[in-house]
This record gives structure tokens, C-alpha cells and sequence, in this order.
């Protein structure tokens, strides 16, 4: 409690008992302001100018029993996670490689024959082997940042386009007791987006999400940079967000679903390409139905070489 105002402090908001409201926005929204008159083209406006049908103010819809929200932002670029685990590892390594450099007196910014020469003189081609796993590690970090750096932009787009194009459902969303960690790919095979679901059951049975990035309360959605087809960036985030939407309400009765049709280690393939898959299931049975002909072929052949052109055994 904030003695001086006599409000409590909820972290993100302030809530006064004495007038039953809270004194803060929703932090996402205060990022922003307001560019246009409020009778602007919603999608033109910030996500909160966009819900005219809740105040700015309101603490999770005003249904506090079925959502929580105490750091107002849930839905996570899961690639810009990624993109500081990177960093850091990028900074260790480099770390260590200076250390290296110090170790066998020379620059770190020295040519690969100079490393080699300092090493080999420091302690023969152990320490060479050696050397070269901690400037491989620099390396393979320096990749892994750079290409989380690019992801990290990419998800971010699409975070926002959520904001601006499905306010309410990026919303409803965000209220969530579940942290949502968005990544985008350019490739999942046939799919456009994924829900990688992955499910925690305590002693007493109850069922909660959990993912790659958090072990309680959260779920992990790939999205695909460029949809098949004629389907929208924006319109495959709402296909794979709507599919949450029905796990996160209905985690119990899914899990049970999952399990009695052993399906819990599957995943959720999103929107398929049929015409590619149509393509891939007709190539597949016409590789099978060759496989038969040239076993079928064969046995002919044995059969006609054994009978007609080898010399008989009996006539020996």
C-alpha cells in the first residue's frame, strides 16, 4: 500500500479503494498517443484508441475472475528473447577469445596464422585445437546474433500489425495468465503458423501450458514470414492466436483430448498448403506403385532367366 495516496500499488497500475478505480493505463497503451481525432479509422490508431468499447483504465476487460494482467503486456517477441540470449553469449565468447589473445600474447584482431603460430609456440597443436574451438565460438555467436537480430525486427512487425489490425484479440490475448512468445520463420514445411503446446500436470491433476521459452504458464507460436497463397501475414496471426485462445480457455478438457487419442507429441500443423500436399501424397503412391512394378519386374526376370536361359541341372 501507497501510504502517502492511500492507493495499492499492483505493479503496473495503482488501484484507489476509496474511489474503486485504478489510476494508471495499460502500459502498451501509454506507449503511444493518440495521432488522429477518436473518430478516426480504428486502424489507424493505437491499440488503446482502438478499444472504444473499454476504457483505457479497465483492468482485464473488467473481469478480473477469468483474466490477470499484472505487467499489462503478455504477448512477447519471442525472437528478441532469443536475440539477447545471443548478445550475451556474443559478449562471453568474445571474453574468452580476448582472454586467449592475452594468453598467447598477441591481438585479438591478429590473422588466423598469427593466432596459429602463437599457439603452436604456446603449446603445439593441443593448444592450437584449442584455440580454434574458442574463435569457432565467436564465430557460430556472432551468426546466431545476427540472425536473431534480423527475426527480432520481423516479429516485432507482426506483433504490431496485431495491435493496429485485431485490437481486441491481441487484447483479450494479452490479458491472459499466459505469456505468449511469437517467433517468425521463413520456412514450416506445409504450414503458415504453429502452436508448439507443451502441457504441465501437477500432483493434484491440474493443467497448465508451458513451452521452450517458460516451464509454467506459457505457450510458443511460429509464425511464417510470407503465407501461402493469397492469406495475409495478419490473417494467419489471428488463425494461430484464435487456436490458442480456445486451448488457453479449455487447457483440462484438451490435454484429455490429446491424451486419449495419443496425440500429445504431435503438434498443432496450422494451415497446410493442400495443393503442395496434394502433390507430396501423389508423388509418395507413385513411388510406391513403381517400387512394386520393379519388384514385380524382377521376380519376372529371375523367374524367365532361371527357367529358359540357365542350362538344366539335369541334362549335366
Amino acid at each position: 500500500m501507497n501510504r502517502i495516496s492511500i492507493t495499492y500499488d499492483f505493479g503496473a497500475r495503482n488501484y484507489d479503494p476509496a474511489l474503486g478505480r485504478w489510476m494508471n493505463i495499460d502500459p502498451d497503451r501509454a506507449l503511444k498517443k493518440c495521432p488522429v481525432d477518436i473518430f478516426s479509422d480504428g486502424a489507424s490508431l493505437p491499440r488503446g484508441e482502438q478499444m472504444r468499447r473499454h476504457s483505457p483504465y479497465n483492468y482485464t476487460f473488467n473481469n478480473p475472475i477469468y483474466y490477470i494482467d499484472p505487467d499489462g503486456m503478455k504477448i512477447i517477441n519471442g525472437d528478441e528473447v532469443r536475440r539477447k540470449e545471443a548478445e550475451d553469449q556474443y559478449n562471453r565468447d568474445k571474453e574468452t577469445l580476448q582472454s586467449k589473445a592475452d594468453y598467447l600474447g598477441i591481438s585479438v584482431n591478429s590473422s588466423r596464422k598469427e593466432w596459429k603460430n602463437a599457439a603452436i609456440a604456446k603449446g603445439g597443436k593441443i593448444e592450437w585445437a584449442l584455440t580454434k574451438n574458442v574463435r569457432n565460438w565467436v564465430k557460430n555467436s556472432s551468426k546466431d546474433l545476427k540472425n536473431y537480430t534480423s527475426a527480432s525486427k520481423n516479429t516485432e512487425a507482426r506483433i504490431n500489425e496485431l495491435k493496429t489490425g485485431a485490437g481486441e484479440l491481441f487484447d483479450k490475448i494479452d490479458a491472459l495468465d499466459t505469456h505468449v512468445y511469437i517467433q517468425t520463420v521463413d520456412n514450416l514445411r506445409n504450414n503458415d503458423g504453429q502452436n508448439n503446446n507443451d502441457f504441465d500436470v501437477n500432483e493434484s491433476g491440474n493443467v497448465s501450458l508451458k513451452s521452450v521459452f517458460d516451464d509454467s504458464n506459457s505457450t510458443h507460436i511460429l509464425l511464417v514470414n510470407k503465407p501461402s497463397n493469397d492469406r495475409t501475414t495478419l490473417e494467419v496471426s489471428q488463425h494461430e492466436l484464435g487456436h490458442f485462445d480456445y486451448i488457453v480457455e479449455n487447457t483440462t478438457s484438451y490435454y484429455n483430448w490429446l491424451k486419449e487419442n495419443n496425440l500429445l507429441n504431435s503438434k498443432h500443423d496450422g494451415q497446410r498448403k493442400a495443393i503442395l500436399l496434394a502433390k507430396e501424397q501423389r508423388n509418395f503412391k507413385i513411388k510406391i506403385l513403381k517400387r512394386k512394378n520393379e519388384k514385380l519386374f524382377n521376380r519376372n526376370i529371375f523367374t524367365f532367366s532361371f527357367f529358359c536361359i540357365q542350362p538344366k541341372i539335369w541334362d549335366l
